[in-house]
């Protein structure tokens, strides 16, 4: 399940994954990270909150990347944040980590 968080005064979105990214939800996840978007379209920045997530699949990066290419097409800013030990290797495998900045934030 994707939740939103939008503050007006920045100008950030925050998408909060809330679990993983998998092919078994990512029709769910798109959905939610569309319905998130168009609701608040003036966002200036579009930051993916991953670190509830200890895996992602290939189906899952593809996703994250459309979604964070949308966001920098607009001229946003993005940010992937994951979790120390999450997906760190996966999104520099990915090179995802070359394309977007991720911030590892410790375990809560």
């Amino acid at each position: 399940m994707i939740t939103s968080t939008f503050n007006l005064a920045s100008g950030v979105m925050m998408l909060h994954t809330n679990g993983d990214l998998l092919s078994s939800n990512s029709e769910a996840a798109a959905q939610a990270f569309e319905v998130a978007l168009t609701q608040n379209p003036k966002y200036k920045a579009l930051w993916v909150d991953c670190t509830s997530s200890k895996m992602i699949d290939s189906v899952g990066l593809n996703l994250l990347f459309n979604v964070l290419t949308q966001a920098k097409e607009r001229k946003a800013g993005t940010k992937i944040i994951i979790a120390k030990g999450g997906l760190e290797r996966i999104l520099q495998a990915a090179q995802i980590a070359m394309m977007f900045p991720v911030e590892v934030r410790a375990r809560g």
